[in-house]
């Protein structure tokens, strides 16, 4: 009974540990940290364990920027990743990691452009002679914060860990009654 209620458990304890958490961030903090921040649009991407994105860009907000700049983010969105669509127009938040320009869901990085001034930003420079305004957003389909991305991930975790809960409880009353049955004293009627 206690190997069958440690194997219930696995997924209970596996679920939240490998799911993506962010410390949330303000927008002028994700600015600040970004090494490069750009409004772009998708032109294609690779998968594998990563996904690699091509960008075709329309203004340059931080950092060297070309018209074309590649981008790397983990494919799994428990691992952070962003499901970026061929297409869409995005605000990148990235940094660098070796040679490679990354981002993920923690970075910052949005479906549509952003308000400048609330990131503490300055009007961009045009790449592609597209410029970008505070005012031409897309509706996000994300959590646009980081705690918006954990309060969306715990609401769906909260079932697994309530049914493990309920499990640990339910196994250890199990464990209990038996063994105080085990170690209670013989009744008269088991000596005849």
């Amino acid at each position: 009974m206690l190997i069958a209620l440690s194997a219930a458990m696995v997924p209970v304890t596996a679920g939240p540990a490998g799911a993506c958490s962010c410390v949330a961030s303000g927008p002028k903090a994700l600015a600040e940290r970004a090494e490069v921040l750009f409004v772009g649009t998708v032109a294609n991407n690779s998968g594998g364990a990563t996904q690699t994105v091509a960008f075709d860009v329309e203004t340059a907000f931080k950092g060297a920027v070309e018209e074309e700049v590649a981008v790397t983010t983990p494919v799994s969105s428990t691992a952070c990743g962003l499901p970026f669509q061929e297409g869409r127009r995005y605000t990148v938040f990235a940094y660098t990691e070796g040679s490679k320009l990354m981002t993920n869901s923690c970075s910052g990085t949005k479906l549509g452009s952003i308000d400048v001034a609330r990131y503490g930003l300055s009007e961009g420079r045009a790449i592609s002679g597209t410029p970008t305004s505070a005012n031409d957003k897309e509706k996000p389909t994300n959590p646009t914060s980081a705690s918006d991305q954990e309060t969306t991930a715990l609401s769906r975790q909260w079932p697994i860990v309530a049914a493990g809960a309920a499990l640990v409880f339910v196994g250890g009353g199990l464990l209990l009654a038996r063994r105080r049955f085990a170690h209670s004293p013989a009744s008269p009627s088991d000596s005849l």
